[in-house]
């Protein structure tokens, strides 16, 4: 993430394009970790919006790094606005947004 916004990062070269959006479609376990903090912090001070997905792990609570502060956390629903089975939830998530056809390739 460091990297993608223009930070540097030791033993690479700075990205010469820094991104302005940050998009992650991934998730971990548990709760914000020092790491993740940090890191949010440096990107959001150089300006750059971090987006992350709330989670697939069928409605359990938003994990990392889409807790994290400073995150547009983003779950799925359904084209008649209800929650998506597999979406995670809680009261990180910023947006909904259409995800069944995500998911249609399981």
């Amino acid at each position: 993430m460091r990297w993608a916004v223009g930070l540097p990062v030791a033993g690479v070269p700075i990205n010469p394009t820094p991104a302005r959006v940050l998009n992650l479609s991934l998730g971990g376990d548990g709760a914000c970790d020092a790491a993740y903090r940090d890191a949010l912090t440096e990107i959001t001070a150089r300006g750059a919006v971090v987006v992350a997905a709330a989670g697939n792990s069928a409605g359990h609570a938003v994990s990392a790094p889409a807790n994290c502060p400073g995150i547009i956390t983003v779950g799925g629903v359904r084209h008649a606005g209800t929650k998506v089975g597999f979406s995670d939830l809680g009261p990180e998530v910023a947006h909904l947004k259409p995800g069944a056809a995500a998911r249609r390739q399981a």
